[in-house]
Parts: C-alpha cells; structure tokens; sequence
C-alpha cells in the first residue's frame, strides 16, 4: 500500500478525504486532539489556570474502552465538532509557563503545611 492509500483510508477502510475538504483535516491533525482518561489528575489541569476554558480534552471513562471508541469515532466522523478543543488545550497549556508551575506548587506546599501544623 502506498502512502497515499494509507492517507485515504482509515482503520474501517472507509475512504478519508484528506485534500478536498477545505482543510480541515488538515487543521485537526496539526492540532491535536486530546483524549484523556477522566481522572482527577487530567481534570485537574485547569487548576493553575481558572480561567482557561474546561473543554481543553475530551474524557473518557477508564474503566469503558467502549466509550473511548465511541469518543473516537465521533471526533473522527465529525472533526468540526471538536476543532475549539484543541485551541482549547494549547490556551491551557500555555499556562504551565516555570513561574506559574513554581507559584502553583508553592501555594500547595503552603497549604499542605497549614494543614498539617494545626
């Protein structure tokens, strides 16, 4: 198989128009799409960041690969749906700057210590 039929085919070999779709494909896959487990950790991204918009992924439950699929396949089927996600995660992601990390984790151990010192 060439590079090319791989490009237009995806796993259930229906055919995926790369080029003739106004870019859009083109768009999602430079961008990527985050799916994450729905843990508090993945969740817990926006913490440093309350501002930042909470659809920055798309969660799936971790104890349901059938909804990982169904994630899958809706994001495959319909990509425009989904485009705002991953502008979303960049803006999250561009929060994790050194001194917001270091100011984040600061104010963490100080509030642990609080805790634990009364």
């Amino acid at each position: 198989m060439t590079n090319d039929e791989v490009k237009t085919k995806n796993k259930r070999g229906r055919k995926v128009d790369y080029d003739g779709d106004g870019g859009k494909q083109a768009y999602i896959t430079s961008r990527p799409l985050r799916v994450l487990s729905d843990i508090g950790a993945y969740r817990s991204f926006v913490e440093i960041a309350p501002d930042a918009p909470k659809d920055y992924a798309l969660f799936f439950n971790p104890y349901d690969t059938s909804e990982l699929a169904r994630i899958l396949d809706a994001a495959f089927d319909n990509p425009v749906n989904f485009e705002h996600i991953p502008n979303n995660g960049l803006e999250v992601a561009s929060h994790y700057t050194p001194e917001n990390t270091k100011e984040y984790l600061r104010q963490a151990l100080e509030e642990t210590l609080c805790r634990h010192s009364t």
